[in-house]
């Protein structure tokens, strides 16, 4: 695997610890762990003038600030596949949207969020149960 794929998943694994088992999805904690990755403060704005279509979120990078747009209409796992997408041009610095490689990128980078946060709500087996077979 190449590193900057390594990069990618390591970084989704990280941001998606946004995600608590006892309280869920935390916006405020997004926005401090992408902040760490990009450098600066992060703000995520869920605003009901997007819509899901043609344009489903924005990032702007500001000098002391960067804000994530995206819709409030679609569902959490929507909103955290578009932030997460979003985050990632911030992350890997992209200065404007472009087709291609940055693209696809984010779109990775989007999925492996979702992978991570739906490894870190799957029920866990008990670790400590071990079967005993009796005679």
């Amino acid at each position: 695997m190449f590193f900057a794929e390594r990069r990618l998943r390591a970084c989704a694994v990280r941001v998606a610890a946004a995600h608590s088992p006892v309280d869920g999805w935390q916006w405020a904690r997004w926005d401090e762990l992408v902040g760490v990755e990009v450098g600066i403060s992060v703000h995520t704005v869920r605003t009901e003038f997007l819509e899901s279509g043609e344009i489903t979120g924005v990032a702007l990078r500001g000098t002391t600030l960067c804000r994530i747009v995206i819709p409030a209409s679609v569902s959490l796992e929507h909103q955290i596949h578009v932030a997460a997408h979003e985050a990632w041009h911030l992350i890997d610095g992209h200065d404007r949207c472009q087709e291609g490689a940055d693209e696809a990128a984010a779109e990775r980078f989007a999925g492996y969020v979702g992978l991570a946060v739906d490894r870190f709500t799957a029920p866990q087996p008990h670790r400590w149960y071990r079967a005993v077979s009796v005679g």
